[in-house]
C-alpha cells in the first residue's frame, strides 16, 4: 500500500470536509510519528454514537482497515492512517472517511467538532 504524497493528502481533503490533517506519537521505545487524518463526530445521544460505531464496525471488518478511535459520551473521533504505507494516509483512508461522512449523516444531529475548544465550549 502506497501513501499518498502531501499534494495528493491536501487534495484528498478537500474531497472529505471536516477532516484535519494531525501528527501523533506512535507508542514504542524509539520515538516515531504517524501523520493521520482526523475527524470527530457529535450526536444527540450517547447511544447514537454507539450505533454508529457498531455500524461502521461492520463495514470496517469487511475492507479490512481499522481505524484508531475513540468515543467520549456522544463524540466519536476517529484518526485513520495506513500502517502498511508508514503510518500515513492511503487512499484506504480517504475511502473509509468517505464512508464514515456517509454513514454519519444518517443521524439527526449532523455538527462535527474539528477543535477541542469548540467540544469544550459545547458542554
Amino acid at each position: 500500500m502506497k501513501a499518498l504524497s502531501p499534494d495528493e493528502i491536501y487534495q484528498a481533503i478537500e474531497e472529505i470536509p471536516g477532516w484535519q490533517l494531525v501528527t501523533s506519537d506512535i507508542p514504542a521505545k524509539e520515538a516515531r510519528q504517524r501523520t493521520e487524518l482526523r475527524k470527530k463526530y457529535e450526536f444527540a445521544t450517547f447511544e447514537d454514537a454507539m450505533d454508529f460505531m457498531a455500524v461502521a464496525a461492520g463495514h470496517i471488518s469487511s475492507v479490512d482497515h481499522h481505524p484508531r478511535w475513540e468515543n467520549t459520551w456522544r463524540t466519536v473521533t476517529v484518526w485513520l492512517c495506513t500502517w502498511a504505507a508508514g503510518h500515513k494516509p492511503s487512499r484506504l483512508d480517504i475511502e473509509l472517511a468517505k464512508f464514515l461522512d456517509s454513514l454519519y449523516s444518517r443521524y439527526g444531529q449532523r455538527k462535527t467538532i474539528t477543535h477541542e475548544a469548540e467540544l469544550d465550549r459545547d458542554r
